[in-house]
């Protein structure tokens, strides 16, 4: 299993360079309900479920396969219904 603290500090490098990472944002919110941060957690909820994801434009080809599979970009409404059933798991 993965350190936490690994975790954490690679989805923070992630999201200072793409702040609106979906993946990357829903990772980190998960690994913060774990640690009891649940305030801090929901506020990256609310960052998918209020803005776009973030949509890689360099790479060429690959840029297709970094938005389907490590932003979240082409499948954001997925992640929006995934973060709305946790948010109101949290809040219920």
């Amino acid at each position: 299993m993965p350190n936490t603290e690994d975790s954490a500090e690679l989805l923070r490098r992630v999201l200072q360079q793409q702040p609106t990472n979906f993946r990357a944002l829903r990772q980190m919110a998960d690994l913060l309900l774990v640690s009891k941060q649940k305030s801090e957690a929901l506020q990256l909820i609310r960052i998918i479920l209020t803005q776009e994801a973030y949509i890689e434009q360099n790479y060429g080809i690959m840029k297709i396969y970094i938005n389907e599979v490590l932003t979240g970009a082409t499948n954001q409404q997925t992640f929006r219904e995934g973060v709305k059933t946790k948010l109101a798991q949290l809040e219920g």
